[in-house]
């Protein structure tokens, strides 16, 4: 969440954001949200392409369906529940 905060504060392209962020910690952010923040930035930040936040913008529309083809593939809705694999 910090990354997204850095890069919305302060209008910073995510590479940038990620080397500062990876200099000062062990960050390893989960590849999917990196995938989240990519559209995000590609969109300018604002992934609704209407003030009623029912149309996505063309990119966040292409993530979706992506991820739904991705899901399908795998046998899956994306609505399952989460289940604890081992602890």
């Amino acid at each position: 969440m910090v990354i997204a905060y850095l890069i919305r504060k302060h209008g910073t392209k995510l590479d940038d954001v990620l080397a500062t962020v990876r200099a000062k910690r062990k960050a390893k952010p989960n590849p999917n949200f990196i995938a989240q923040l990519k559209v995000w930035e590609e969109a300018g930040y604002e992934i609704w392409g209407d003030g009623e936040k029912k149309i996505p913008k063309v990119q966040y529309q292409a993530y979706l369906e992506k991820m739904a083809a991705d899901l399908k593939a795998k046998g899956r809705t994306g609505i399952e529940p989460i289940q604890i694999l081992s602890l």
